[in-house]
């Protein structure tokens, strides 16, 4: 499938097609004038004739610091100038070919005056340290810019250089829709106690179907954060010791061949310095493609990959020469054993599916959410796919005996909790899934001269600009990230189902912007709720599911406090169809169903209906289609 433009996300500016933006001359250079354009401006170049241009300069301190010449100019660069079209942020990127960082912006001055070390916001006043994306940088309405593109790296000519507003959330989705071929996009922030903002973009599968808040992405590597999660439940409850050699909690030994006299313990397995490698010839096999999950189970994959003899086992199941505990390695295969030792050491004989889903999913209402695809409505599934340039091939529903490392399937609304549960030290709804002491050790680097960013499964990281901690995940078709900052009470996620080898652009930025927008919007907040509150602090109505529906939709609403509540159907002219709530609720978190009737029981025709929330002085409203 080609890729489609999605109108309203994406506008497409081709010079070589469109209507020449004004060459403006002066007595420093020649530009490009793309003022006026609709944004995100698309501006497909070459540096292949291009002449000395205004930028970069040379090492000579008078070409940035005295009057213009032109031997200050390099040749073969290309110049544009912007005038911002309002206050904002905005993101400018450069792609060429190779890959390379040779973009220069920086604010306009010319002809009247020298640039000034000053006036650069990307890139150096000599012409060094160019980049190749300004992300998020805050300008002015009327504000004029120049944009460089340093030709003498840009080898074959041909660059593409893009403008985008990333001045809300949504817009940082489209931006990302813009930058890369993403085909949808799902992502969620959350700060003063609860989900802030959620939203997608573009489709769930090449069929035309739009993600809707009911898709389930497989996040990859994300995955883990759960898997390490369940685990670190038993350790509390005093089950074992992070010290404690593994295989003494299991059926099988798991030894280093060369050094079977070293244990590996349960902190080396969540820290990655166990010497466990990946061989993906034997992870392959385990893998399905049939939209079915394998009938091999995690522990007797682990068996078959890590005993010698075992089916699955060859000399590269672990790296040669490295006695574990020495040095870090990251694997996916460390991921699966703690599924096999979740559900050797749980007491109740639970499967790793089934344990998660008791001791995380359920309290944590993520009741979609499932490593299983047995589990989920097929109709849920987001589609993943890769892009070669040209087409998105489908990935498919894929899965594999080591799942628990890589094949949680999960939606932004669902995250947003696991986000929450942590953020506020383990509890949620009432509900707690581990201690604060937990995620603390969790959050701790254990190995600090072998892994010097990597705690328990969990990864220390810049949230928003400020110290954290996350984790991201890639796959065929999969970019996810999940980013966190307890002490600053914010967090975010978001996952695409669609990416390529590149990857320029990746989800991991897009989590970056969304973290540091939360981080400013809780500062602003007048007043910030208690971080341990454990019920949401909003009136929120979230979307109807399905919708459109026939015969029944759910319709989930939060309230903060017990309040006098009134939950009713409108058609579109205002008049009232039905009542379904008007008494008083409790605080928390609430789900009714409607059957597409009217207060006399009568089927209602198709068509567009308003469900209204009333709670004390708040009121949302959401639409909802019912299709018969």
């Amino acid at each position: 499938m080609k890729r489609p433009e999605y109108l309203g996300l994406i506008f497409l500016t081709c010079f070589a097609l469109g209507p020449q933006p004004a060459l403006a001359t002066g007595d420093c250079s020649d530009y490009t004038d793309l003022s006026g354009l609709e944004l995100p401006i698309t501006v497909n170049g070459t540096t292949t004739g291009a002449t000395a241009d205004y930028g970069p300069f040379a090492e000579e301190p008078s070409c940035w610091q005295g009057t213009w010449d032109a031997s200050c100019a390099a040749s073969r660069d290309v110049t544009y100038k912007w005038t911002v079209p309002h206050d904002g942020l905005f993101t400018i990127t450069l792609a060429d070919s190779p890959g390379n960082s040779d973009l220069l912006v920086y604010r306009f001055t010319c002809p009247d005056e020298p640039l000034h070390p000053d006036d650069f916001l990307c890139g150096s006043h000599r012409g060094f340290g160019s980049c190749g994306t300004v992300r998020d940088i805050p300008l002015v309405a009327g504000q004029e810019i120049m944009i460089a593109v340093d030709g003498w790296l840009i080898w074959n000519g041909e660059f593409v250089l893009r403008i985008s507003d990333t001045t809300t959330n949504s817009d940082t989705l489209a931006m990302g829709m813009d930058l890369e071929p993403f085909l949808g996009i799902t992502a969620t922030t959350v700060w003063g106690g609860t989900a802030r903002w959620i939203d997608h973009l573009g489709l769930a599968d090449t069929t035309g179907v739009l993600v809707g808040d009911n898709h389930l992405f497989p996040v990859a590597s994300v995955s883990k954060t759960v898997t390490g999660t369940a685990l670190m439940q038993l350790w509390e409850d005093g089950l074992f010791e992070l010290d404690d050699a593994v295989d003494e909690y299991l059926l099988f030994p798991v030894r280093h061949p060369e050094y079977p006299e070293i244990p590996i313990t349960f902190r080396m397995l969540m820290s990655h310095v166990t010497s466990i490698d990946d061989n993906w010839v034997q992870l392959n096999r385990v893998k399905r493609e049939d939209g079915n999950d394998s009938p091999v189970t995690p522990c007797e994959f682990a068996e078959g990959y890590l005993v010698p003899d075992g089916p699955y086992y060859t000399f590269l199941s672990f790296i040669e020469g490295i006695p574990p505990g020495t040095e870090y390695h990251y694997s996916n295969v460390n991921a699966t054993l703690i599924g096999c030792l979740v559900e050797q050491i749980n007491p109740e004989g639970l499967t790793f599916e089934d344990f998660c889903r008791e001791h995380i999913f359920d309290p944590l209402q993520m009741s979609s959410s499932s490593f299983l695809l047995a589990n989920i409505d097929p109709d849920d599934l987001a589609t993943n796919y890769v892009w070669d340039g040209q087409d998105y091939t489908e990935y498919g529903h894929r899965t594999a005996a080591w799942y628990p490392a890589m094949y949680l399937r999960t939606n932004a609304r669902e995250m947003s909790r696991f986000l929450l549960a942590y953020i506020h030290g383990g509890e949620l709804y009432g509900e707690r899934i581990l201690d604060s002491a937990t995620i603390d050790t969790m959050f701790t680097i254990h190995y600090p001269d072998l892994a010097v960013i990597q705690g328990l499964v969990w990864f220390e990281s810049s949230v928003g600009g400020v110290s954290g901690w996350g984790h991201g995940g890639a796959g065929g078709g999969i970019r996810a990230r999940i980013s966190l900052s307890p002490e600053q009470g914010v967090g975010a996620f978001a996952v695409t189902n669609s990416s390529d080898l590149a990857d320029d652009y990746s989800v991991e930025a897009i989590v970056d912007l969304l973290a540091s927008r939360a981080l400013d919007d809780a500062a602003a907040a007048v007043a910030v709720p208690d971080a341990n509150s454990a019920v949401p602090d909003l009136v929120q109505l979230e979307p109807c599911y399905p919708n459109p529906f026939n015969p029944l939709t759910s319709i989930r609403f939060e309230l903060s406090d017990a309040d006098d509540a009134r939950l009713s159907i409108y058609d579109l002219r205002g008049r009232l169809i039905t009542t379904l709530v008007n008494e008083a609720v409790a605080a928390g978190h609430h789900s009714i169903t409607w059957d597409g009737r009217d207060t006399h029981g009568r089927d209602i025709p198709s068509g567009t209906y308003i469900v209204r929330l009333e709670a004390g002085a708040e009121m949302e409203a959401r639409k909802v289609m019912l299709v018969r």
